[in-house]
């Protein structure tokens, strides 16, 4: 065609030819790219000449690269001609004018022009219809950015092939003829579902979930399956026997739920109806450490020998490095009135480090701490000359029960503290005395159930 051969003129002229205004003068970054771009050019001109059109495209790409200018693009958009890529062509050579369209001149615009008004007569247009509407298309094995098929689509004269994919969805193509001038040709692609959608839902966010005897997760699960029947299990956290299950028949294209309460679900570890399974101790999935840091907070009622009585408001921030112990931090602040003289109070801030020990429960546990510190004790009365400050010792002991719900930890402690009371010396306490407490607590911990890798 006549426009074709001048573009290709044209291009091979401002590739072989170096007009002065293509190098910098002075720049030697400039003239190190000039150089890059015409060795690039001139590569590309031999491979179009030889219709290895890929290899010109990657050749003139490169040049383009080295130095921005507008016949690299005029050259791409020939090769893509060549292959047929009218829409391809098309955007290369608006590319080319709407970028570098004041370094072409009017002749040299003019061509492009006439070149993008030819083009775009050899095209027509399909609407695609495609079921789910989410699908992954391709025309001509290459794929197309999401949400495509919403617009319609240019396609130049000939055979094309359409695909589409989606997961849980058999693939399915189309083979269509496009003629020039065909506007919005009807394509629909269905897709036929071969899988479904099964969610496993547990009460604790760390309940281990298996598949057809394979663990896929802690808590929450949702995937595909093939259809057909597949065993759900949903295991007490820390046993591999211990817990409930069903079987689901999973339908192709349906979506189904199993939650851990469904009554439906039957004990693993009771006589199970045929279908159903237990994983025995030999395939047990063994469980990494629980390692993470954590905080608590605590209220609750302390008694003091010589009935003593007050409340205690405390926090604590622990590492716990291996599943059966942590190390903690702690800060309490315990209020006591002696109910003989409610005028006296002791006030105690308590200050130090503690052991704690763990049973292996993976959401429950027992809990056992021991740990002592100073304590800043202030004894105070409305007789102010009874009033005193010191600094003293003690060591707490305490033991209680938890549980995690999700990353929350609830619990109940009991726990009791002796106090070497060296400093507030005015009646009101003994040197050293003993105090016992029951307290709730609250707190967030960031150690999570997982397998051992």
């Amino acid at each position: 065609m006549r426009v074709h051969r001048g573009l290709m003129v044209l291009c091979v002229a401002l590739a072989m030819s170096a007009p002065a205004w293509l190098v910098a003068p002075g720049a030697a970054w400039a003239q190190e790219a000039d150089a890059t771009y015409k060795q690039h050019m001139e590569n590309g001109v031999k491979l179009y000449q030889e219709r290895n059109w890929s290899g010109a495209i990657s050749e003139f790409q490169a040049a383009y690269s080295a130095k921005p200018k507008a016949s690299p693009l005029l050259n791409i958009a020939l090769c893509q001609k060549a292959q047929f890529q009218y829409p391809k062509a098309i955007a290369t050579l608006e590319s080319a004018l709407a970028r570098h369209g004041d370094s072409l001149d009017a002749a040299d615009n003019a061509a492009a022009r006439e070149a993008v008004a030819e083009l775009r007569s050899l095209l027509g247009t399909v609407r695609l219809t495609v079921v789910p509407a989410d699908a992954s298309l391709r025309i001509d094995g290459e794929p197309l950015p999401a949400g495509s098929g919403r617009t319609p689509i240019a396609l130049g004269p000939g055979d094309h092939v359409i695909s589409a994919s989606a997961p849980g969805h058999a693939p399915a193509e189309q083979r269509i003829n496009v003629s020039s001038g065909d506007k919005d040709k009807p394509v629909e692609l269905r897709l036929i579902p071969n899988q479904g959608r099964l969610t496993v839902t547990a009460r604790l966010t760390d309940s281990p979930i298996a598949i057809d005897q394979q663990r896929v997760g802690e808590g929450h699960w949702s995937g595909l399956l093939d259809p057909g029947p597949h065993s759900v299990q949903i295991f007490v956290p820390g046993s591999s026997t211990d817990g409930v299950g069903r079987q689901v028949m999973v339908r192709a294209g349906g979506a189904d739920q199993v939650k851990e309460g469904d009554a439906a679900m039957v004990p693993l570890t009771e006589g199970l109806p045929p279908g159903y399974f237990v994983t025995g101790g030999e395939t047990e999935t063994p469980m990494a450490d629980l390692r993470g840091v954590y905080a608590l907070a605590h209220g609750g009622i302390l008694l003091l020998l010589g009935a003593d009585v007050g409340t205690t408001l405390g926090v604590r921030l622990g590492w716990r490095p291996r599943t059966p112990f942590a190390l903690e931090a702690l800060l309490q602040a315990d209020r006591i009135t002696n109910v003989n003289e409610p005028d006296a109070n002791l006030t105690m801030f308590r200050i130090g480090p503690n052991v704690r020990f763990m049973t292996p429960g993976r959401s429950t546990r027992y809990v056992f701490a021991i740990g002592g510190g100073i304590s800043i004790d202030h004894v105070d009365s409305l007789d102010a000359s009874s009033s005193a400050t010191g600094v003293d010792g003690y060591m707490n002991v305490e033991h209680g029960l938890e549980t995690d719900v999700g990353d929350l930890v609830l619990g109940g402690v009991a726990y009791n503290t002796l106090f070497w009371l060296g400093g507030p010396t005015d009646g009101h306490v003994d040197d050293s005395t003993v105090a016992f407490g029951l307290a709730l607590r609250l707190g967030y911990k960031t150690w999570r159930d997982r397998p051992k890798p």
